[in-house]
């Protein structure tokens, strides 16, 4: 089976666009309303905003 993974966006300081970001319990309840279906449901943050490399 395929792994599918969530990955939310991160609001990035300085971009000039206006992006509102789902809280961690809507991303939790996303994966758990998934996982009814699919085995394999991941929440993966965006660690290259986090690290600074965008």
């Amino acid at each position: 089976e395929i792994p599918v993974f969530l990955q939310p966006v991160t609001p990035l300081e300085g971009s000039g666009q206006p992006i509102v970001a789902p809280t961690p319990e809507q991303v939790l309840a996303w994966q758990a309303l998934m996982k009814h279906s699919l085995k394999q449901v991941r929440v993966v943050p965006q660690t290259h905003k986090i690290i600074g490399q965008l």
